[in-house]
């Protein structure tokens, strides 16, 4: 990726793109999306995700009604983008789990969502850290960043 939407900065943002932006003010710095998704967690109306799908940058972006459709999700499955400093999509879960142990991220829960003969899908999430990682036969796909709570004791 040659612009600056390429570094996790865990609890703010992708590089330019920070936590709490309006859609206004992202669809000003990246244009109209490629698709919209529109996700309900329940029946309340204001429990609404609306998800962008941003093709050519390989992330998506989700604003929550709730949060006065602000930005509050990235997922971004790009080969380009870096955790401190570490290009970790479509390596290895081994070499990955080794590289995120040394950047004290915070305690890991790993779970396997989904396995059959084909496919095994495993997250590892780093909550202290709003993070949580994709991993689709042993390989990581994707990082999905997440905002973190503001008050927290």
């Amino acid at each position: 990726m040659s612009h600056n939407f390429n570094t996790i900065l865990p609890g703010k943002g992708l590089g330019i793109l920070k936590f709490g932006m309006t859609r206004n003010e992202v669809k000003k710095m990246l244009g109209e999306p490629d698709e919209i998704e529109q996700i309900p967690f329940s029946d309340s109306e204001n429990d609404i995700m609306e998800t962008w799908h941003y093709d050519s940058y390989e992330f998506s972006l989700s604003f929550e009604k709730e949060m006065e459709n602000r930005l509050t999700t990235i997922a971004v499955s790009s080969p380009d983008v870096t955790l401190n400093g570490e290009e970790l999509i479509e390596k290895p879960m081994d070499y990955v789990m080794g590289k995120l142990a040394t950047m004290k991220l915070g305690s890991m829960e790993e779970d396997v969502i989904e396995e059959d003969d084909d496919s095994k899908i495993t997250m590892v999430s780093c909550y202290e850290s709003g993070l949580i990682f994709w991993f689709e036969n042993e390989y990581l796909t994707e990082i999905q960043l997440g905002i973190l709570d503001e008050v927290e004791e």
